[in-house]
């Protein structure tokens, strides 16, 4: 049986996107952080609990979510989780991107 690693996101940017390019100007890609939340209980009070998820895009999509989202836009993902790891100074650090396939905005976002 084959696995499948699929995401969809729903949520605004809480910060303005980074383009950044490859060496000798190649693939731009752009990273985008993506806010999104949910209800969750505590005890008999109801309270929003936010995560944060820093989204990939690459190519064209890159260039066209750093010209046209800013900060507070609402945007859907959908895309795959992927799993980094370095080591620096002895300690492990972990990452996971979720690498867009799709970038679509949505209206709601705010203005630049």
């Amino acid at each position: 049986m084959r696995g499948m690693n699929k995401v969809f996101l729903v949520g605004r940017l809480g910060a303005e996107p980074e383009l950044r390019h490859g060496q000798q100007g190649g693939n731009p890609w752009c990273t985008l952080s993506v806010a999104t939340s949910r209800s969750q209980r505590e005890g008999d009070d109801w309270t929003q609990k936010t995560e944060w998820h820093r989204v990939k895009a690459f190519g064209k999509q890159a260039e066209m979510c750093q010209q046209h989202l800013h900060k507070g836009s609402v945007v859907a993902v959908e895309g795959s989780l992927a799993y980094r790891q370095t080591e620096r100074e002895g300690q492990r650090h972990f990452w996971v991107d979720v690498l867009a396939d799709r970038v679509s905005f949505l209206p709601g976002g705010a203005r630049a």
